[in-house]
């Protein structure tokens, strides 16, 4: 069993002030994540979605992806 298996991500832990955004992710979401997790993009989103590109930007302006 890889941590593929049992996770979705990961979660970095560190200090506030080490923190920064330079921008969100742009290309993040696959066709496959979307099929998978449409629901929670669309209510993040608040609305539906017609393609990944459209989830990938929804996500950015919510503040969702970040890099």
């Amino acid at each position: 069993m890889t941590l593929g298996d049992i996770a979705l991500g990961y979660v970095y832990v560190a200090p506030a002030d080490s923190l920064h955004v330079d921008g969100w992710l742009e290309g993040y979401v696959s066709r496959q994540m979307l099929v998978r997790n449409r629901p929670y993009y669309e209510a993040i989103c608040g609305h539906r979605l017609a393609d990944e590109a459209e989830a990938d930007r929804g996500l950015a302006k919510a503040g969702i992806l970040h890099r």
